[in-house]
């Protein structure tokens, strides 16, 4: 079934698509991946400088005042030294906030207080009481419930427990109030004996990574965006520059050939292929150069098909004129007389054939019946056969027996028989008046004879050598005596050599075994019942040989 043209897909569509859809993939994956790798490299740079600061600010404090005025809660000078250097770091870095808190429980780190919270001056302008209460004189820091999760709480947890040598600086990354999304660094302060007695932490905003990555996917999608565009653009240019439009001229210009070829059936040479000028150095100018070669070959191809067809109908009309001729050559009438009832049938495997029967009568009390195969088939076998059955009349008319006839013949057939062709033939003359058979056989399927009392049965004498096989060959014949009701029957190898579809012969035994399972009253009858078994035996198989048969039943002699 031939699909709706109308709902097929363009290719131009589906190119566009495909590379629109590659396009966006490879977009996302870039801009993820730099969106990743610069995140990172961002992220590492903040750690680095965030480390740097808190190591500074770490160089100056010291643990053991700090334990002293945490478990006395006296504010001493010493103190406010350390609060001081962080206020002026505070001022002068790009710290958001610098502070030591304190955990009262070592197993709670949801509650924390404020030891030292470094003042900038930009957050007291911005909020002046927000340090207020965490740095009353006289007081060390309230207690304040602190936001970590338990996650965070654990890694403090275990940064208190290192000691001095192996202590490290952590990293937490979040989310709050004041200072938006920023970076908390922070380390424990040890004291000399070892003990961790708080911690120094510092916020360091990260509100700068969120600007410049939102800048970048701005500007990745915006440069993506554009390349995209220009790409398609591009793209749909090439696309129908050097594949669309040649496609489409050459399909529009292939259609335009089958339309021609409906028109001009009958002139085949009026066929024209609009040439389509692809100059594209590739594949498609290949394809249009081929579909050029592909339409001038079809040219030919149907003004020699119209030639052929032409002839092949000359040569069926005269085959049929020489299946007429050589039919009418062979006898259609079937006299049904007081002395005998005769009947054949031919029935070629092509238009003409090689087999041929003939009967007639020399005077009152002779009768002649002849059969034979001619080897080949076709026009060649057809003509031998002409030749064969004019020349073995021609001998039986002029008086001589049987024996002589097929000698005779045998030695007019070989002269000049550039063919190599050759006739198994077999020929009988009854005595109509005593019922004396003399027959003779030249290589021929043997006859089968039916007494009246009896069944069918071969009659094997000797045979001869085929006729134009070879010169100097001289025929014997034979005699027998038939009777009243007595029936013969000859055949060529067609009935007993047909094929079924799986190469199994038809063979002398089965054709033995039908032709004794029915009557042999009606002469006609019985041909016809063995050309039925011989049908339902090859079924489709194709009849590979003429198939002859001829019968001949006595009814009376004078």
């Amino acid at each position: 079934m031939k699909p709706d043209r109308n709902k097929r897909r363009k290719l131009q569509t589906r190119l566009i698509l495909f590379c629109t859809l590659f396009a966006l993939l490879l977009a996302t994956f870039i801009g993820g991946y730099g969106y990743s790798v610069h995140t990172s490299s961002m992220m590492e740079r903040y750690q680095v400088y965030a480390e740097t600061q808190l190591y500074q600010a770490l160089s100056w404090m010291d643990g053991d005042e700090l334990a002293r005025s945490i478990a006395t809660g006296d504010m001493s000078e010493s103190y406010y030294n350390q609060k001081t250097a962080l206020d002026l770091f505070l001022e002068y870095s790009e710290i958001s906030s610098l502070y030591v808190v304190h955990f009262p429980d070592p197993t709670d780190f949801r509650t924390m207080n404020y030891v030292i919270s470094a003042t900038s001056s930009d957050i007291l302008a911005e909020d002046p009481d927000f340090f207020t209460a965490i740095n009353t004189p006289g007081v060390i820091g309230d207690a304040a419930d602190s936001d970590y999760d338990d996650e965070t709480a654990s890694l403090i947890a275990l940064s208190l427990l290192d000691q001095p040598e192996t202590a490290t600086v952590q990293f937490i990354d979040n989310d709050t109030e004041l200072y938006g999304y920023v970076l908390t660094a922070y380390v424990p302060i040890f004291d000399s004996n070892g003990q961790a007695v708080s911690i120094l932490a510092l916020d360091l905003s990260m509100e700068a990574i969120r600007e410049t990555m939102r800048a970048y996917l701005l500007s990745v999608t915006l440069g993506t965006v554009l390349i995209l565009t220009i790409f398609l653009f591009g793209f749909i240019y090439f696309l129908n520059r050097f594949v669309i439009s040649p496609i489409r001229s050459l399909s529009q210009s292939a259609r335009d050939f089958v339309a021609q070829s409906d028109r001009v059936k009958d002139d085949p040479a009026q066929l024209s292929f609009k040439s389509v000028p692809v100059h594209t150095k590739d594949e498609i100018e290949l394809l249009s150069e081929s579909i050029y070669d592909m339409t001038s070959g079809l040219k030919n191809y149907m003004i020699n098909l119209k030639t052929i067809t032409g002839e092949k109908e000359r040569i069926s009309a005269e085959l049929n004129v020489a299946r007429e001729i050589q039919a009418s050559m062979l006898p259609q009438v079937f006299p049904a007389v007081n002395d005998f009832e005769i009947y054949a049938s031919m029935l070629p495997a092509k238009e003409v054939g090689g087999d041929f029967y003939d009967f007639f009568q020399l005077d009152d009390d002779h009768l002649c019946v002849v059969i034979a195969d001619v080897s080949g088939k076709g026009v060649p076998a057809a003509l031998f056969m002409a030749i064969a059955k004019a020349l073995i009349k021609q001998n039986v008319l002029s008086g001589k027996s049987p024996a002589e006839v097929f000698t005779i013949t045998n030695e007019q057939l070989c002269e000049g028989n550039g063919g190599n062709l050759f006739v198994t033939a077999w020929m009988g003359l009854l005595d109509l008046r005593t019922g004396l058979l003399t027959y003779v056989n030249a290589g021929h399927n043997p006859p089968l004879l039916k007494p009246a009392d009896g069944d069918f049965y071969y009659l094997k004498p000797l045979p001869g050598l085929v006729l134009a096989g070879m010169e100097g060959i001289v025929y014997r014949q034979s005699e027998i005596l038939l009777g009243v009701g007595d029936v013969l029957y000859l055949y060529t190898d067609g009935v007993t050599e047909a094929t079924d579809a799986h190469n199994q012969l038809y063979g002398d035994d089965r054709l033995l075994s039908v032709i004794n399972q029915g009557p042999v009253a009606v002469m006609e009858a019985f041909l016809g019942r063995i050309q039925n078994d011989i049908d339902a035996f090859v079924q489709d198989a194709p009849q590979a040989d003429d198939i002859t048969m001829l019968t001949l039943k006595i009814k009376a002699l004078h």
